[in-house]
């Protein structure tokens, strides 16, 4: 059963990806560690460790969504600070892989509150609507994040 904070859903990733998850974040950490501090955002290309997380999210995405089939419009690798919105323009799925310095991220309810949640590879995020994220002042996170097409013609 997966998990709500509204605006987003707590789907769930096998624990057997545990290996899967360590060497992706093994491959991105000095990505994220070492970014450009002055961007709220950076976009890098996925490493090659991180592609079957990919693989599964989309998985988790299709189960979700009850379809036959479906492809990822895009998948990257993000660094994060201070905010950043998700679930605009697509259904987004974010793996959360790596929080410096423990950074805590929140994200804003409809009464507007915001509420600290679980960054963790176990617990990719769902976003199904525009949602806004907020990160500790002077922290940074890093994840995978992959887009799928809203309304689209995958097979259902």
């Amino acid at each position: 059963m997966q998990a709500t904070v509204d605006p987003i859903e707590y789907l769930q990733l096998p624990k057997e990806f545990h290996p899967s998850a360590s060497r992706a974040v093994d491959s991105i950490y000095d990505t994220v560690h070492r970014s450009d501090p002055s961007h709220d955002a950076s976009r890098y290309t996925l490493p090659n460790d991180c592609l079957p997380i990919v693989g599964e999210a989309q998985k988790l995405y299709q189960k979700r969504m009850s379809l036959l089939g479906v492809s990822a419009l895009s998948s990257h690798l993000a660094v994060l600070r201070r905010k950043f919105s998700a679930g605009g323009q697509h259904d987004t799925v974010i793996v959360p892989l790596v929080a410096i310095e423990n950074a805590q991220v929140y994200v804003g309810d409809k009464e507007g509150n915001n509420i600290k949640i679980d960054w963790s590879w176990e617990k990719p995020l769902f976003a199904l609507k525009h949602t806004d994220f907020n990160i500790d002042d002077g922290k940074q996170v890093g994840a995978i994040i992959v887009h799928f097409p809203r309304n689209s013609t995958n097979d259902k």
